[in-house]
Parts: structure tokens; sequence; C-alpha cells
């Protein structure tokens, strides 16, 4: 049988958690993205220890075991979370005098909160995103975009005939950015050796380009094209607007909706017979059911899901961008491509904020 200690008999004295003062909440404002990267990514660690405790917590109560002291540590981790929700909204929302144009109309967009309002803030950086589709691939929710691990790099190469002794040229770039769909100028500079730059901070890349190996260019283009972290925190915008889809939908959590509702019509009338056809034999699918689904001409439900849920991240990001460069260029962005050269008429504008920041 366990041992039942009372909770009046145990006599810890431990130390509340610091309130955030003035000179702190001051700061947090002046915050540079990079500290609102770490203090973002504080937040979310923190979250997990604290639903880990929860479940701790829940298995010592079943047990009949004490669970008091365990409690007081949750309940740290809950405090530093909300003193965390508060910097980083703040930091998000700007004031009075500097205030984060941006920042504002995400958390005046229903199903965005603090926490991604202040991730999406910190990991874009508008001057190197001349279009939406920039902050697409950086999300990783650019299907075209190509990761490849080096060992498939070479083979994909050797199909091609490339000549792996041969001395890296500015031809050798761009056919290797041609084989994974890289910018060949991003490849360049990304395939410069640390210490080669290191020792040569203010140097162009086309002036290092003789320092590049081949081992140093395959290297780069074998490297994970997008941020696996700014990934996740879309990921989470999308599961939002999912929770806000209901009755009163946000503007996102509606267009995800009906996007859904337009994709499961597609996928019954076979709209997704050619892609269901290239999954397969692009993958080698060994679940019966889920091969028949693919044989059948359709895609699974979850794929379906998943696709909408991409439609409204993709969505929000455009319109994030069109706010964002508006605020930093003063001047209306350029008009998405298919708008500008194909012809399509499909433009959404940035919806008006729905709630007050």
């Amino acid at each position: 049988m366990p041992i039942i200690v009372p909770e009046d008999q145990l006599d810890f004295e431990l130390a509340a958690l610091k309130l955030l003062d003035k000179d702190t909440k001051a700061a947090a404002k002046q915050l540079n993205r990079a500290g609102a990267r770490q203090l973002v990514d504080t937040y979310y660690r923190t979250q997990k220890m604290r639903i880990v405790m929860n479940n701790q917590i829940a298995a010592l109560n079943r047990n009949g075991d004490s669970s008091v002291v365990l409690k007081h540590f949750y309940d740290q981790f809950y405090a530093q979370e909300k003193q965390l929700v508060q910097v980083l909204g703040s930091w998000a929302k700007g004031d009075e005098q500097y205030p984060n144009v941006p920042g504002a109309w995400l958390l005046g967009q229903k199903g965005i909160g603090p926490i991604l309002a202040a991730g999406m803030l910190a990991y874009i950086d508008i001057t190197r995103a001349p279009v939406a589709g920039h902050i697409w691939r950086f999300a990783g929710l650019d299907p075209t975009a190509i990761w490849i691990s080096k060992a498939d790099l070479r083979k994909r190469l050797k199909e091609l005939e490339f000549d792996f002794e041969q001395t890296v040229t500015l031809d050798t770039i761009h056919f290797v950015a041609d084989a994974v769909n890289r910018k060949w100028y991003n490849l360049m500079n990304s395939a410069i050796p640390r210490e080669v730059r290191a020792e040569h901070p203010e140097a162009e890349p086309r002036d290092l380009m003789h320092k590049i190996t081949m081992d140093s260019l395959l290297g780069a283009a074998s490297l994970r094209p997008h941020s696996a972290e700014f990934k996740t925190i879309c990921w989470r915008l999308g599961d939002s607007f999912v929770k806000t889809s209901g009755k009163n939908a946000g503007y996102y959590g509606m267009m995800y909706r009906q996007r859904k509702q337009w994709a499961v019509r597609k996928n019954e009338a076979g709209g997704y017979a050619e892609l269901a056809a290239t999954t397969l034999t692009e993958r080698n699918i060994t679940d019966k059911k889920l091969k028949a689904t693919y044989e059948a001409g359709r895609l699974p439900d979850g794929r379906i899901e998943l696709m909408s849920r991409r439609y409204a991240e993709k969505l929000l990001l455009s319109h994030l961008h069109h706010v964002m460069y508006k605020d930093h260029y003063h001047r209306e962005p350029p008009m998405p491509y298919a708008i500008e050269h194909l012809q399509h008429v499909h433009y959404l504008a940035p919806p008006e904020p729905e709630m007050v920041a």
C-alpha cells in the first residue's frame, strides 16, 4: 500500500515564481527577432513539460499518492507559460509609440493568439521575401521544394551523367541547383565552407566560389529547404483554424471548412485520380486499405484534411506577406504570379481584423 502523507504535514519553503516587473515588460518590447524566436521555443518547451507533469499528477492521484510537490512545480510552469504569453503578446502588438501593424493585424484574426502571432513575426524576414512564395517555401509549404539526402542526390546526379570529379564552377552550381529546384545563388552561398565564411565575413559569395568543394556543394544541396521550427508553427496555425471553423467561424476557419468541402466533392468525383496514380508510383504503399483507395483514383480522408489545412495556412501567409510588405516598404506588394501573368481573377485581399488586438 502506498504511504500517503497529508499535505499539511509537508513543510517545503519553495519560492514562488517571480512576477514580471516593469523593466522586464519594457525590455520585452525591444526584443529582436532572434530573441523572440528563443522565447517562442521556450514557451512550447515549457508547455510540453507542464503537460507531462499534469499526466504524472493524474497518475499519482489514481494511485492514492500525494502530488502536492509535483503540483507546486506544475503551477510554476503554468505561471511561466502565462508570463511568456504576456511578453510575446506585448512584443507582437507593439505600443502606441511604436505600433507593430502586422502583429496587431495577426492578433485581430480569430484563431491567432500571442504565441502564434509572435512566432510568425519572429521567423519571417520580409526583406528576404519579395513574394509570398518565399514564405511558403520557408514554411515547407512549397511542393516543388526538394529535400533529398546526399546519397540520393548522388544517385540522381549520376543518372544525369554528372561528373563528380570536376572542379566546381558556376555551371556546376547551376546544374546541381536545377536538380534540386534551388536558387543557384542561394545554393552557392550555402556551399561556402563555414571556416572560409568566418575568415571572409564581408566577401561576396562569387568571390569565394573557388573555395567551394564538390562535397560542400552536395552537402548544401541536401540541406532541408525549409525551417522545421517555422513549419511546426504553421502546423499549429492550421490546427487552430480547424478549431475555429465551427458555427462562429473566423475568416480562416471558414476558408478551411469551405476548401475541405470543395476537396471532398472533387475527390469523390475522381478529380484527384491523376495525383492518386502518381502517388502509387512514387510511394511504396503496403497498407491494403490505403492502397485500394489510391487504386480507386481517390485520396484518403487524412490527405484531404491536410491539404485543406495547408490551403488555409498558405492563404494566411499570403495575407501576412501583404501586410508586412506594405508596412515595411510603404507600397503595395507585387500581385501574385497567377494574377499578374496567368490571368487568374480569384484574388483574395487580406481581411480586416475580426477582433480587437
